[in-house]
């Protein structure tokens, strides 16, 4: 299948270059245009959902599943993953992700009216894109010349890694372009360098360990398997960075509280402060 984070080429078309372009959601577009291929990346954590990629890529899904599951993702995205995650990245390039991702629009049902349906256009581009590079689907058999091989290999499959790797390269230069031209904001968490280098560390290694989890035994493609294990592994890995930075900052709070509670005088001190001020003879003008 097209890889994943290549889907939202598909929607780059609607969106502009720091936000929406009319009532459509930014992050509805992008979550929807992934969600489908959800359940496989899941199948790390919950053996068995793997076989539920099949249904979140029926066109009755894109409407209900995939949009449900496009609302998890970006409740988790803003929740709990985005800060942390832009946190990673280089000064400049932080506070440029930091202008371009921060959570925007209101509240409400029109504005999940539109969520809704930026997330179910998403989905629809995901199925409609992976119609034509699956064997079987919709867009092959209405172009049965995707059924050819070349060199062994159908054409569908070709238009699979084909696909992919132009369209990783057009979200890579969009993304580029996108956070050099924004004016860059100082980002909600800013970790020291050794904490970004431990973070980025600590999130590599449970890329790997995604990875090995998921060749070891191989079940199917080792392509698809090495990306999903990856995602996988990355995910709990960004949940697990998300935790460490919600506990420091609240250790963080907890010591302002406390020097705060130490700086301020109690009522013995004020009385003991009077009495001296009384006892020089002169009151204060």
């Amino acid at each position: 299948m097209p890889f994943t984070l290549s889907h939202p080429a598909a929607v780059l078309p609607l969106l502009r270059a720091a936000g929406e372009r009319g009532p459509l959601v930014a992050s509805g577009l992008v979550a929807g245009s992934m969600a489908p291929d959800v359940p496989f990346f899941a199948e790390s954590l919950l053996p068995g959902v793997y076989r539920h990629g099949g249904l979140t890529h029926q066109w009755w899904a894109v409407p209900t599943v995939d949009v449900a599951i496009a609302g998890a993702l970006v409740a988790g995205w803003h929740g709990l993953l985005r800060a942390p995650l832009v946190a990673l990245l280089p000064e400049r390039w932080a506070g440029a992700a930091e202008a371009l991702t921060v959570r925007r629009g209101g509240e409400g049902a029109a504005t999940a009216a539109w969520f809704a349906v930026s997330a179910a256009v998403g989905a629809a581009t995901h199925v409609g894109w992976d119609a034509f590079t699956h064997g079987g689907r919709l867009g092959v058999r209405l172009l049965p010349v995707l059924d050819r091989r070349v060199s062994g290999v159908p054409l569908y499959e070709a238009l699979q890694y084909g696909s992919s790797a132009l369209a990783l390269a057009a979200v890579s230069g969009w993304a580029v372009r996108t956070a050099r031209a924004v004016e860059p904001v100082r980002p909600d968490v800013v970790l020291s360098p050794g904490a970004r280098r431990a973070a980025v560390a600590a999130l590599g290694a449970a890329t790997v360990a995604g990875v090995v989890h998921r060749l070891n035994p191989l079940r199917r493609s080792l392509i698809a398997e090495f990306c999903f294990g990856a995602g996988a592994g990355f995910a709990v890995g960004a949940v697990g960075l998300a935790a460490a930075v919600s506990v420091r900052a609240a250790r963080g709070v907890r010591a302002e509280r406390g020097r705060g509670l130490r700086a301020a005088p109690g009522p013995t001190s004020v009385r003991r402060s009077a009495v001296r001020r009384s006892g020089g003879g002169t009151a204060p003008r």
